[in-house]
C-alpha cells in the first residue's frame, strides 16, 4: 500500500514539472509569434511608404518636366508671334529624364497647350491657354489634368 502512494506522488510530481515547462515553452512561442508578426507588419509598412515617397517624387520630376516643356513652348510663341501649332508640337528639345509631348490647339485669341512629360511609366499632364497677341504672350490659365 505504501508502494502505491509513493508511486502515485510521484507520477503527480513529475507530470507537474513538465507541465510547467510546457507552459512556459507555450509562452514563449506565442511571444516570439507575435514580435515577428509585428516586425513583418512594420517592414510592409516601411516598404509601403518607401514605394510612395519614390512615386511621389517621380511625379514631382515629371511635372518639373512638363512645366519646363511648357516654359519652352511659351519662349517660342514670345519670339514668333506668328508661329504656326505644327511647329510647336516639333522640334522639341530633348531631355534625359524623360519626354515630352505637345498637343496645341487654337482658338482666337488663345492658344491651348496640352503637354504631357512622360519618363517610363510615370507621366503627367498639363494644360495651359495662352494668349500669344498679348505683351509678352500671357499665359491665362495653368491646370493639372
Amino acid at each position: 500500500m505504501r508502494l502505491v502512494f509513493v508511486f502515485r506522488y510521484m507520477r503527480k510530481a513529475y507530470f507537474t514539472n513538465y507541465r510547467s515547462g510546457i507552459a512556459a515553452l507555450f509562452i514563449v512561442v506565442v511571444v516570439g509569434a507575435s514580435a515577428l508578426l509585428m516586425a513583418l507588419g512594420a517592414s510592409k509598412l516601411g516598404i509601403g511608404e518607401l514605394t510612395s515617397g519614390f512615386i511621389g517624387a517621380k511625379g514631382d520630376e515629371m511635372l518639373a518636366l512638363a512645366d519646363g516643356c511648357l516654359e519652352e513652348a511659351l519662349e517660342r510663341i514670345r519670339y514668333n508671334k506668328n508661329i504656326t501649332v505644327d511647329e510647336l508640337k516639333n522640334n522639341l528639345p530633348s531631355y534625359t529624364n524623360g519626354s515630352c509631348i505637345i498637343q496645341a490647339v487654337y482658338l482666337a485669341p488663345h492658344i491651348t497647350l496640352t503637354i504631357t512629360a512622360r519618363y517610363r511609366e510615370y507621366n503627367k499632364i498639363i494644360r495651359a491657354k495662352i494668349n500669344p497677341t498679348a505683351v509678352g504672350a500671357q499665359l491665362v490659365s495653368w491646370e493639372e489634368v
